[in-house]
């Protein structure tokens, strides 16, 4: 007699469920994960100005285009008024910290900053983990941060941590500037 036993269906169902919503939670973790490396919000690109698109009348009978406006050509005498950018003042102190065990590597790039016109405050050792060449600051010095990244090459400019003075900018050196 053959045996009428019924296999539960939860069971038989239950792993190629399981399958499937594993697989399925891959891909949306794969396809963020492949987003997060593509998009560079630095060098995004802003959407064309589109104008709005006509489509041809379904009729055969031709139509004439509006007129374009014309705008006036500038006179060769007309002077251009592009603005400047106002320039930032390097009034801030900077402290120069070498977390790179390269023997007078702090020293060295003080004195690249006071060529380009900062003021060095403090030249020293860093006891601490920071991942790459940073400089940080305060809130109020963020644009002299950024003008000093620009005059030494430093790309990486954080607010600075609690830890840090507040009237300072902080330049701690990991690898080679």
């Amino acid at each position: 007699m053959p045996d009428h036993r019924k296999t539960p269906i939860s069971s038989a169902l239950s792993l190629p469920l399981w399958v499937i919503a594993v697989s399925v939670a891959l891909c949306i973790a794969a396809a963020g994960y492949l987003g997060y490396l593509v998009w560079d919000d630095q060098n995004a690109v802003a959407p064309l100005a589109t104008s709005p698109t006509t489509q041809a009348p379904s009729s055969a009978v031709p139509t004439t285009p509006a007129p374009t406006p014309t705008t006036p050509t500038p006179s060769a005498t007309a002077p251009t008024t592009e603005p400047t950018p106002e320039p930032v003042l390097r009034t801030a102190s900077v402290g120069v910290f070498n977390q790179s065990g390269i023997a007078g590597q702090a020293a060295s790039v003080a004195a690249t900053i006071e060529q380009k016109g900062w003021n060095v405050s403090a030249i020293g050792n860093w006891r601490g983990a920071v991942p790459s060449t940073t400089i940080y600051y305060p809130d109020d010095l963020e644009a002299q941060a950024i003008q000093l990244g620009q005059d030494v090459g430093i790309i990486r400019i954080l607010p600075r941590v609690s830890t840090m003075r507040d009237d300072v900018l902080t330049v701690v050196l990991v690898d080679g500037i």
